[in-house]
């Protein structure tokens, strides 16, 4: 999964950087997940917002299936990861304030 380039520098096969991403995406949704739940038990948030936020823990399958690759699924992929993680940091702002 690493290969060696022309300057002789080690350097990642797509495959790897494939699987880090993947696992990346894991975590971000394990994170999501559990501040979603303690948003839900600090009652820090509304139930339009809990709702909105527990919609991006739904992954499409096309997102997943690699005979599907297109531009337009990069872009759909990317826009989703910002939308989770700009999720994160707002309930993690959200909590911050309910511990005061």
């Amino acid at each position: 999964m690493i290969y060696l380039n022309h300057a002789g520098e080690s350097e990642p096969t797509l495959r790897l950087i494939v699987l880090r991403d993947g696992i990346e995406d894991y975590q971000y949704l394990d994170l999501l997940a559990r501040r979603l739940d303690e948003v839900k038990q600090r009652k820090a948030a509304g139930w339009w917002k809990r709702r909105k936020w527990a919609g991006l823990l739904r992954v499409e399958s096309k997102l997943c299936d690699p005979s599907r690759i297109s531009a337009d699924l990069v872009s759909k992929l990317l826009a989703r990861r910002e939308d989770v993680a700009a999720a994160i940091e707002e309930m993690g702002r959200l909590l911050e304030r309910s511990k005061r």
